[in-house]
């Protein structure tokens, strides 16, 4: 006989009983469907969140407190290849261990994250660096950031990786090393960024392409590599660039804003 399939969803929660969250804190309870898992309430997140591949977590405008050793998560606390909406990710029950580098929410491109707030991923030691949103986007997949707040990390707000596409619109960024890091060969587009102090508003590394739209981001620009930043009439070539400039070649002699695509 075959097995019942029920239209309604299935309720799971997180994490599981070896790692149990503290005594007076709510586990994560989900409800799930086939592409979605639905948050019920307000919870603390003790070790980290691997959804399945293709399915979004739509946080239900509720709040998911991270706790405990940062180390125990490894190298993020929430990673998925599907979407991520209406969620608050909040850091400041972190103990300061941590490993090299944490992420409070990594997403596989092709992903969308939407109305997200990560906030308090703080690690005193400059040898630790923390990220807010991490996205991967490989083999010319392409992202959607959009209506996302980044608040006090001790690192990138937003940091991109990969060679694919990046589109981020309504970002705000405030009390953070680097507003957004861009390494790799993405090529990212930022509209309606506004960033609040931080040390550096955009930083491109490595064949990066960043371009600024209607932004707020009058801060540092630091083009590194063969990275390029195009803002408006501005643009901030990366070192390596410059010195291919000193040797002209046929790929070289595109206008920077060419390289943009």
């Amino acid at each position: 006989m075959a097995d019942a399939v029920t239209p309604f969803p299935a309720i799971i929660a997180f994490p599981s009983p070896a790692t149990p969250p503290a005594p007076y804190a709510p586990r994560c309870a989900f409800a799930q469907t086939r592409d979605q898992w639905i948050l019920q309430s307000d919870c603390e997140l003790s070790a980290a969140l691997d959804l399945p591949a293709h399915v979004t977590l739509d946080g239900g405008g509720h709040t998911m407190t991270l706790a405990g050793d940062a180390e125990s998560f490894e190298s993020a606390a929430i990673r998925g290849a599907g979407g991520v909406v209406n969620l608050t990710v909040d850091g400041s029950h972190l103990l300061p261990l941590a490993p090299t580098c944490f992420a409070a929410i990594t997403l596989a491109a092709p992903a969308r994250i939407a109305h997200t707030t990560v906030r308090n991923i703080q690690f005193g030691d400059a040898g630790h660096t923390a990220i807010g949103i991490e996205i991967a986007a490989f083999d010319g997949a392409a992202t959607l950031v959009h209506d996302v707040a980044l608040e006090n990390i001790s690192g990138a707000g937003l940091y991109l990786t990969g060679n694919g596409k990046v589109r981020a619109e309504r970002v705000s960024s405030s009390v953070v090393t680097v507003a957004v890091q861009a390494t790799g060969n993405i090529s990212a587009t930022l509209r309606d960024v506004a960033v609040e102090d931080a040390q550096a508003d955009v930083l491109a590394q490595d064949q990066s392409r960043v371009r600024i739209q209607d932004s707020r981001v009058t801060g540092e620009h630091i083009a590194a590599d063969q990275a390029i930043i195009h803002q408006g009439a501005v643009t901030f070539i990366g070192a390596g660039v410059r010195e291919q400039a000193r040797r002209p070649t046929a790929a070289s002699a595109a206008a920077p804003h060419d390289l943009l695509g």
